[in-house]
């Protein structure tokens, strides 16, 4: 199975990376993942990228309470990887 991704960090307002989204497309399908750091926490790129994947490939669910930050960017993100797959997005 070949899978293609799009990846976008989030970042906070002195311009760290926080955390990140990521799409990705199996066949015909594409779908969306989330991963944000803890406030706490120093933010590390691959654990980021492999809660995202996760999420992505089990589904986030549309009853799936997420943080403003990831609330704030995922429209512009789906839109993103509508038109870079050409295809729509299944959350």
């Amino acid at each position: 199975m070949h899978q293609t991704e799009i990846i976008h960090f989030l970042r906070n307002r002195k311009n760290r990376r926080v955390g990140v989204l990521i799409g990705m497309k199996n066949q015909d399908s594409i779908t969306v993942g989330w991963s944000l750091c803890n406030k706490k926490d120093q933010f590390n790129k691959d654990m980021a990228l492999h809660i995202a994947r996760e999420r992505a490939m089990f589904g986030i669910g549309k009853s799936v309470n997420t943080p403003h930050l990831v609330n704030k960017q995922i429209d512009f993100f789906i839109d993103r990887c509508e038109r870079y797959f050409k295809s729509t997005v299944n959350i």
